[in-house]
């Protein structure tokens, strides 16, 4: 698979992130977290008489001093899933791992817009920025062979791409149809598709205005 078929990956990648974090705020996974104390016994004694060794249960909640939820542990629909809360009671943090055993941490704006995102696929890890909109700014994966950077504009277009692989590296910029309109590669080896060392540029249709050598 050449560098300009893996980086195409990343916009599935995104798109597979956003579609689960979208589920994952469907609902908030709640349960008390309680600590008992007893009045006028020694710390020490209560530590070494009253702890239990586990604790279980589907949900747990933790609440600041003015009653305000800020941290949430729990299963939703085969997922754990930790959230954490701001002052005003905006998610801010998620952490979860899916039932097929895929963890996510997502990082939420005070309107609870996802703006950064951290996954590991199929052995595959993904970190995206998005911008105020919620839409892909910033997309970085890295897999065995080696890794792949997407650059995104306003619109959510892809307009840049970096890869680099073990059959080497690759540049390429695209217009606001995302079409590709240069190419700059450098091979390990030399094959019918890349030149050890090549520079193309291409007209709205695709076709090789100018390349070299």
């Amino acid at each position: 698979m050449n560098p300009e078929d893996r980086l195409d990956k990343l916009e599935w990648e995104l798109s597979y992130m956003k579609r689960r974090y979208r589920r994952l705020l469907g609902g908030v996974l709640i349960v008390v977290v309680a600590a008992v104390v007893l009045i006028g016994e020694p710390l020490d004694g209560f530590v070494q008489s009253n702890v239990a060794d586990e604790i279980v249960a589907h949900r747990f909640i933790l609440k600041d001093e003015q009653g305000q939820v800020r941290a949430v542990l729990g299963m939703k629909d085969g997922d754990a899933a930790l959230i954490l809360l701001d002052e005003q009671g905006e998610v801010r943090v998620r952490l979860s791992v899916s039932e097929g055993g895929e963890p996510i941490l997502t990082l939420l704006d005070p309107q609870e817009k996802l703006r950064a995102g951290l996954s590991v696929f199929d052995e595959k890890t993904t970190f995206t920025l998005l911008d105020a909109q919620g839409k892909g700014s910033v997309s970085l994966l890295a897999f065995d062979e080696g890794a792949g950077l997407a650059l995104l504009d306003a619109q959510g277009k892809r307009r840049a791409k970096l890869s680099v692989s073990d059959k080497g590296s690759a540049l390429a910029l695209q217009d606001p149809q995302e079409r590709y309109r240069a190419f700059l590669s450098v091979s390990d080896e030399k094959s019918a598709t890349y030149f050890e060392s090549a520079l193309r540029l291409l007209d709205p249709d695709g076709k090789t205005l100018w390349m070299a050598p």
